[in-house]
């Protein structure tokens, strides 16, 4: 059994809760569409609170950056951590001028940060992971990759119960909220 089965279950649960209310908007705003980030925002909100409600099994959300949408939650038993971003939406710093950068400071002994990257198709999810450094430049967080990116798992609509297949005809905003996917330090927007 894959260990991020909880978080692939929360984050259809959560997508599935973005939908409905992005429909709600269309039906009360003649037919005009919810934005991207509001809807990725009720998603996460939705994955914060499933967590919170203990409906997201063996993992505890952790508060730093609550508030801005940010989830990160704990595997209990192991302490790992793991943050959600949509796969083409994250930027790592690749360049070794380390001293532009601040490091945020990791707990002695602590696991590094994981990523757990994530791309919606029409009925599935896909998820990657990636250890990674929290930087901070100009008041920004960036990360840099310590590893590879890894596979870490596809979810079928079909794994969770009561969760249909997604519109096929409607476009993908969980997939598109950022049109800039160059790593930093890459000019060209080539990823290494």
């Amino acid at each position: 059994m894959n260990p991020l089965n909880p978080i692939a279950e929360g984050m259809f649960r959560g997508r599935a809760f973005a939908d409905e209310i992005a429909q709600r908007h269309r039906a009360a705003f003649n037919d005009l569409p919810i934005t991207k980030m509001a809807r990725a925002h009720n998603m996460r909100s939705a994955i914060q609170a499933l967590t919170l409600n203990d409906q997201v099994a063996g993992f505890a959300l952790v508060d730093d950056y609550l508030w801005t949408g940010r989830v990160e939650v704990v595997h209990i038993d192991s302490g790992q951590h793991y943050l959600l971003k949509a796969r083409n939406a994250i930027p790592f710093e690749t360049s070794n001028q380390r001293s532009f950068f601040e490091d945020i400071e990791t707990p002695p002994g602590a696991n590094p940060l994981m990523l757990l990257l994530y791309e919606f198709g029409m009925s599935t999810l896909i998820l990657a992971q990636a250890p990674v450094d929290r930087l901070r430049l100009d008041g920004h967080i960036r990360y840099r990759l310590l590893g590879e990116i890894a596979d870490a798992g596809v979810w079928s609509t079909d794994d969770v119960p009561g969760i249909a297949p997604f519109d096929q005809g409607a476009e993908d905003d969980f997939g598109d909220l950022s049109d800039d996917v160059r790593l930093l330090g890459d000019k060209d927007g080539d990823q290494q």
